[in-house]
């Protein structure tokens, strides 16, 4: 009787298996890591775009970019994908969400420390006038007097000739008098500050630099050469002013009872370096604070007991000699006696973890670095990249993420299997 024999067709479909895997299973991941990430919105914008805040329902966002030598403060919703321009001019620069659905900014920089001058004569350089003729004597006034040349080598360097100094250099300082007698006080003219944009109308508030408002706690943050103030927007502007402390850059927790801010400003130089800063926690239930030396960009967690941030590794960990210099980010608690400073990632900065508590987003932490912005799973310390060439993620109350392009701005919404593919 003839037998078939199945033992060339198994070997045919186990190559056929083989070549499956290794010539179609880069596709395949690739395919699969795209589904995890699914871009919602992404539009463009003139130049690149600057600090952009969510609203606290999640789809709005607010952000300033440059138009020749001006910033513009633009409105964008992502639902109806409409974009809308608020304001405009030198007051028009990290704006934020402020109460009653307005927007609130300021200017570019902190205005000027005043600079104590013993006597009125000790001007600054701009007001200071050149020695007069009566200083001289008589002869070399007499030499040096142009009338007393010949009228072919007179200049037109007489003093009536000359053009007076200009208004400008005079109007941008001022002097105020102080209580001693004999002393003042020089400081530039800028007249910026705190503006809220709403209802087809525009507040000029206080001189300030950086607000941030919080819903939950209602009130706004904001640093006046080098000093916290915080305001009750339900009162008037002067009895709703309270002085805090001094620092830079101030940031709310989600729930409005702690407040984070910097003791020096933080940078980070070309090379990714992280630069001065110093972290201030404070909570204003139990009045507890944690200080550290160095560190910026500051990401408060949702659970409101710890935050994370950005610092030189060789402050907190002992790396390789050569990463010692690099951006790391860290992690500090506040209600803990022992304040936890553990290395989460290595050449990384811009650190945002989601706002809501769920069982798909609350182990998950956004960072960005040289190629763009990643994914990572706090426990098993694995990362996806999630958007090449963008940087500084910004979750929003609907777990979706913003992202940065050099002229453009994203929202990627992520699935809920992506944590479990971290694990």
């Amino acid at each position: 009787m003839f037998q078939v024999s199945f033992y060339p067709f198994r070997l045919l479909w186990w190559g056929l298996v083989l070549i499956n895997m290794l010539f179609f299973s880069e596709s395949t991941q690739a395919a699969s890591k795209a589904s995890h990430v699914k871009v919602l919105v992404r539009w463009s914008t003139p130049s690149r775009p600057v600090r952009a805040n969510w609203a606290p329902n999640g789809l709005e966002v607010v952000y300033h970019f440059m138009r020749s030598s001006s910033a513009v403060v633009e409105r964008y919703h992502v639902g109806r994908r409409k974009r809308k321009i608020v304001a405009q001019g030198k007051n028009s620069f990290y704006p934020c969400f402020g109460p009653a659905s307005t927007i609130v900014a300021g200017p570019a920089h902190d205005q000027p420390i005043l600079i104590p001058l013993p006597h009125p004569r000790h001007k600054p350089k701009a007001l200071r006038k050149k020695p007069s003729s009566r200083h001289k004597s008589k002869a070399l006034r007499k030499r040096s007097h142009p009338r007393h040349k010949p009228k072919a080598l007179r200049k037109r360097s007489h003093p009536r000739h000359k053009p007076r100094r200009s208004r400008e250099v005079s109007k941008r300082w001022r002097r105020v008098k102080r209580r001693k007698p004999g002393s003042f006080w020089w400081r530039k003219k800028t007249g910026t500050g705190i503006v809220m944009f709403g209802y087809q109308q525009q507040t000029f508030l206080f001189p300030g630099f950086g607000p941030v408002f919080s819903k939950s706690a209602r009130r706004l943050l904001f640093s006046y050469r080098g000093i916290l103030y915080l305001w009750n927007p339900l009162k008037s502007r002067r009895k709703g002013l309270l002085l805090l402390s001094k620092g830079f850059s101030p940031r709310w927790s989600y729930d409005g009872r702690a407040i984070a801010w910097l003791r020096r400003p933080f940078s980070m130089s070309p090379r990714h370096i992280p630069q001065g800063g110093g972290i201030v926690l404070v909570d204003m239930l139990f009045r507890g604070a944690r200080v550290t030396r160095s560190g910026g960009q500051v990401s408060w967690a949702p659970d409101n007991r710890s935050l994370f941030y950005v610092d030189r590794a060789n402050n907190h960990a002992n790396p390789k000699k050569s990463d010692r210099a690099k951006a790391a980010i860290f992690q500090v608690s506040l209600r803990k006696r022992k304040a936890i400073s553990t290395l989460i990632r290595l050449n990384a900065w811009s650190p945002a973890l989601p706002v809501q508590l769920t069982k798909h987003t609350k182990d998950l932490l956004a960072f960005a670095d040289a190629k763009g912005v990643w994914l990572m799973h706090r426990r098993s310390r694995k990362v996806r990249l999630v958007a090449a060439g963008a940087s500084l993620p910004v979750w929003s109350t609907q777990n979706t993420l913003l992202v940065h392009y050099p002229r453009a701005l994203a929202v990627l919404q992520i699935s809920s299997d992506l944590q479990s593919s971290l694990k």
